[in-house]
């Protein structure tokens, strides 16, 4: 058997996206070791205001305290595991899940679209909508008025980020009936 055909029939597993534990307050300093690695990584941030007794301070902060997605192939966790302030895999029920990729794009247009967008709790009842013509992001209309809150589900990870939008944004996606939502990750108990 030849060296070429040998390495033809070696599976080489694609990397997929992962969320990964880290500790508090450290997902900058792990985002930026991981790249400085050749590791993808995906760190969504949101504004934050935050009230003092005397001025009002604006910063940049980690949607997602003490968690940072990133994208490697299994056999590269050792390398990822072992960088500083890494904790662990995200696992659901025991097992560690990948990401879908479909998640990672939803949640990197809707940070990209410079809509306020900040954390909720999954939705369990609401209108499904999408922003505009993109199919991509879909979500429950948690809140209506002139300017709406639509929570865009993580199925994956268990968790929803809610964007404020203007009303004029949204498209129904059914007949605009109340639907039940129920998340992925629910399904399968």
């Amino acid at each position: 058997m030849s060296e070429l055909s040998v390495l033809d029939s070696m599976i080489v597993p694609s990397p997929q996206w992962f969320l990964l534990v880290v500790r508090s307050r450290s997902e900058r300093s792990v985002a930026a070791a991981l790249r400085a690695k050749g590791f993808e990584v995906f760190l969504p941030m949101h504004a934050v205001r935050q009230q003092w007794s005397d001025r009002v301070a604006s910063y940049c902060a980690p949607l997602f305290s003490c968690l940072v997605f990133c994208r490697f192939a299994l056999c590269d966790q050792y390398q990822v595991l072992n960088t500083p302030n890494v904790f662990s895999t995200h696992e659901n029920a025991g097992k560690r899940v990948p990401v879908p990729i479909e998640e990672i794009t939803r949640l990197q247009k809707v940070l990209e679209s410079d809509y306020p967008v900040e954390l909720c709790d999954v939705p369990t009842l609401g209108d499904l909508v999408q922003l505009g013509a993109d199919e991509i992001v879909r979500g429950v209309l948690v809140e209506r008025g002139e300017v709406c809150r639509v929570a865009i589900c993580l199925d994956s990870i268990g968790r929803a980020v809610c964007i404020t939008v203007p009303r004029e944004v949204l498209k129904p996606v059914s007949d605009g009936g109340t639907t039940t939502y129920i998340p992925f990750h629910m399904l399968a108990e």
